[in-house]
């Protein structure tokens, strides 16, 4: 039979079993976890009360709650706190949820700080999406920040109210507050950052070698079509945004027109050219292909547009590192009607095999590169 515990500091007659131990501890257990409970979610005050009458909650805990043990009146307090302070109704959450709504599809994907400052978010006016997520953003700014100030005027002493499912700051009314402003500044910092750059003064100046030039780099007249296109694109996109936006919204509108203007310039110039380039380029002289090799480059090409199909040189063997190779270089001129007019064009290919040390050559094979446009009286 197990001898009986005794307590150490107390009366030696009072011998505790181990069936009383458990019992006592989770009466300790019980009410030490009831006061804890009390105190993390039941435990509010009238003085902690957020929209209400203090001095009525008061008045209402002094006559309902004195006969009641103390954590008891703790509990019966927290419930009239609950049924008097408005910021625990049905009221405050509906109206955070509709406030909530706006913050989350709204002022946070504006890029707006809490700050006074509001820095812009890179939006991609090129794409429709972005574009149209953007122009009802501001469309709608006005009416829903208005909103959104509303429910902060009416419910803010409510902010951080335990046990409420709401969770808006007073930092959160500062980020819509700044909304308009940001987005705003969304357009006018990508207008800013385009008519600051002028790709189209580069282009220009590329023009203005190459027309001084006795040949022609050909690489330098590319990208006369590069740097006036990208600008005239951009502004073409942006001057078509601001006629979706209200007036207040109209930005420099002047400016990116006159980008348009000097890139359709430049491009033209690049152009006129271009003409002189391709008025002495022609298909390039040659012998006749195989019909197995001519049957690879056909599978890659459009058989209706393909007029010349070449070989322009002997067969080749080099080595790519431990690989040897053979290639058969070949040209296909074609001729297709693009916007309306004829154009012709150029497109180098070779026909290839490999074989790696000690092992057969593999079977032939097609490889395609960038064709350029021909003219076609020279086509032959």
């Amino acid at each position: 039979m197990a001898r009986p515990l005794q307590l150490r500091g107390h009366r030696k007659d009072i011998m505790t079993s181990p069936a009383k131990i458990l019992v006592a501890g989770l009466t300790t257990f019980l009410v030490v976890g009831s006061w804890t409970d009390a105190s993390a979610g039941a435990g509010l005050q009238c003085k902690e009360m957020r929209k209400g009458d203090i001095d009525a909650c008061k008045a209402t805990v002094k006559k309902k709650c004195t006969q009641e043990k103390y954590w008891d009146r703790r509990r019966c307090e927290n419930d009239v706190v609950v049924s008097s302070d408005a910021c625990y109704t049905p009221a405050f959450e509906k109206s955070c949820k509709v406030a909530s709504e706006t913050y989350n599809n709204l002022c946070s994907k504006s890029g707006a700080t809490s700050g006074r400052r509001a820095p812009a978010k890179e939006v991609n006016f090129g794409k429709p999406k972005e574009v149209s997520h953007f122009v009802s953003a501001v469309v709608s700014a006005k009416e829903k920040v208005a909103e959104y100030r509303e429910f902060h005027e009416e419910w803010k002493q409510c902010y951080g109210t335990p046990k409420a499912s709401c969770r808006r700051t007073a930092s959160h009314f500062e980020i819509c507050e700044n909304t308009p402003a940001a987005l705003r500044a969304t357009l006018e910092n990508a207008v800013d950052e385009l008519v600051k750059r002028d790709w189209v003064k580069t282009a220009e100046k590329l023009l203005k070698e190459l027309r001084g030039a006795k040949y022609v780099d050909e690489i330098k007249h590319g990208n006369v079509f590069h740097f006036a296109g990208k600008d005239k694109r951009k502004a073409k996109d942006l001057l078509s945004l601001q006629k979706k936006l209200p007036k207040s919204h109209q930005y420099r509108n002047r400016d990116l027109k006159k980008i348009v203007a000097r890139a359709n310039a430049a491009i033209k110039g690049g152009k006129k050219i271009q003409r002189s380039i391709i008025a002495n380029r022609g298909c390039p002289k040659g012998k006749k292909l195989k019909r197995r090799y001519k049957k690879l480059v056909m599978a890659h090409t459009d058989k209706k547009s393909a007029k010349i199909v070449r070989r322009t040189g002997s067969k080749r063997r080099y080595r790519a590192g431990l690989i040897t190779k053979e290639a058969i270089p070949i040209v296909i001129c074609s001729a297709y009607i693009e916007d309306g007019e004829k154009v012709c064009s150029k497109t180098p290919m070779s026909v290839y095999r490999e074989k790696a040390p000690g092992g057969s050559w593999t079977s032939w094979a097609a490889s395609v590169g960038n064709g350029r446009e021909i003219n076609c009286k020279k086509m032959k």
